[in-house]
């Protein structure tokens, strides 16, 4: 089995997280009324999205290189847990990322892809390259390069 992990980001209404397993090399994701289809390629991924009300949208996607990749951090605060994730793209940086908290983006802050690092209103952000996929228990790795 394979785990898959897709962040879905626009830095406006949508910051969610979506996990799954396939044996395959295709495989339907859902969570928080977004709908994730993709099909997975030795060097690619190429799918659909869907979010609540919206129109389906296709996209392909190829492995990071370098400083480009997926990103999450997790902060435990008084006032809960804070989730940031970003998506990085290797072309050009480009970068969109959001911090949750109880699932609400509470910010859009800028994430060092050299570092790893992020600068919040609760502090400096760590994150990782690795998850843990809650219908497994599992972690998910990328090799840092």
């Amino acid at each position: 089995m394979k785990d898959v992990v897709v962040y879905l980001c626009d830095c406006v209404s949508v910051s969610t997280w979506l996990y799954g397993q396939t044996d395959g090399t295709s495989v339907v994701l859902e969570a928080d009324g977004a709908s994730v289809e993709l099909t997975l390629g030795a060097d690619v991924v190429t799918g659909q999205v869907e979010l609540a009300g919206g129109d389906a949208q296709a996209f392909t996607a190829v492995a990071a290189e370098g400083d480009a990749g997926l990103f999450r951090a997790e902060e435990q605060t008084v006032d809960g847990l804070h989730i940031g994730g970003w998506i990085v793209l290797a072309h050009s940086l480009e970068q969109r990322g959001a911090l949750t908290l109880g699932g609400a983006i509470v910010e859009c802050p800028t994430l060092d892809p050299a570092t790893g690092e992020a600068d919040a209103s609760i502090g400096t952000l760590s994150t990782v390259r690795c998850f843990r996929n809650p219908i497994t228990g599992e972690r998910i790795c990328r090799v840092l390069d």
